[in-house]
């Protein structure tokens, strides 16, 4: 992004790609920030915006008149938002150098929707900057991505993670290592991670699986099992954070013969180290890849509860 600013070649549509929780609306942000900025001698090349002059600090409240935004509504970013843009896009920006639109899950547009903003990606307005959201490029029309620049974004580090939760959320130091470890390099997943009721949700479910005693897996109550599946499918928004404890924890089973240094879990290395010789590395995986099918028939909007039954009898061994 510093390139295209160095050389005055920003685009006219942007995407920029990662997943969620890396920062790629705040980097859309400050680049409409760095094209307005009214200090010129905020940076050498302006590339850096002062984040102290009028027009910074209006864009920064989004209280700017050329800083336009599009996020769904519901489910959807519908036609008639888009048709909506393409009325105020063809008025002159109002105060700022470039106007800048920023579209936040572009995945979201609907079919009509993604043909209207088509339109304005052929002929785009003078002094605009349209810039697009989304976790990859194939979330797109071929047509809208094939019009715009992308710019990827990667995951964050763990060391950086871990200081963002320490430094900036207050987060202590053991509970940030734990939760930049199972975030995947996303600080959204990572503050979610860090809540204080979090080690209490860990716990329940790797206790009421029976994860913590694998020996004891297979002979573990029918009843108790689908209890379990029933109980986190009555708390739907939570069911991928504790697929994401369940995965966490199998990995960590798997890798401590081999890398007890690398474990996520770090706080429950001793109960880890009882535990992982109980199972073979291959049941191991065939779990891990048993919890990922389950993720992607519930992404996939199939019946939760039946899916996390029949998990929870996998994670069992008692269907394969």
């Amino acid at each position: 992004m510093k390139t295209l600013l160095r050389r005055d070649v920003v685009p006219h549509a942007l995407l920029f790609c990662g997943i969620e929780g890396v920062g790629k609306a705040q980097a859309a942000l400050l680049l409409a920030m760095a094209l307005n900025c009214d200090a010129p001698a905020s940076s050498a090349a302006g590339e850096v915006p002062c984040g102290v002059c009028r027009t910074c600090r209006r864009l920064q409240a989004g209280q700017h008149p050329d800083l336009l935004t599009i996020a769904p509504e519901g489910a959807l970013i519908r036609v008639a938002q888009v048709r909506q843009l393409c009325a105020s896009l063809a008025l002159k920006p109002y105060a700022a150098r470039t106007r800048v639109v920023i579209i936040t899950d572009a995945r979201a547009m609907n079919p009509e929707a993604a043909n209207a903003l088509l339109k304005v990606l052929e002929e785009p307005p003078d002094r605009t900057l349209l810039i697009l959201l989304a976790t990859q490029m194939t979330d797109l029309l071929p047509t809208i991505a094939s019009r715009c620049q992308q710019l990827r974004f990667g995951p964050l580090s763990r060391r950086c993670l871990q200081t963002l939760l320490t430094e900036r959320h207050g987060v202590a130091p053991e509970a940030a290592g734990i939760a930049a470890a199972m975030s995947g390099g996303s600080l959204t997943r990572a503050l979610r991670f860090s809540q204080a009721d979090w080690l209490a949700r860990r716990k329940w479910v790797i206790a009421a699986i029976g994860l913590d005693r694998p020996e004891m897996l297979s002979s573990r109550p029918l009843d108790v099992l689908l209890a379990v599946a029933e109980k986190l499918a009555g708390h739907k928004a939570w069911v991928p954070e504790a697929l994401d404890l369940i995965v966490a924890w199998l990995r960590d089973l798997l890798i401590f013969r081999y890398a007890p240094a690398r474990l996520i879990n770090q706080d429950q290395a001793a109960l880890i180290g009882r535990a992982c010789g109980r199972m073979t590395d291959e049941a191991l995986l065939q779990r891990i890849q048993a919890v990922g099918s389950a993720r992607r028939q519930i992404e996939a909007n199939l019946n939760a509860r039946l899916v996390l039954e029949r998990l929870m009898l996998q994670l069992a061994g008692r269907l394969t």
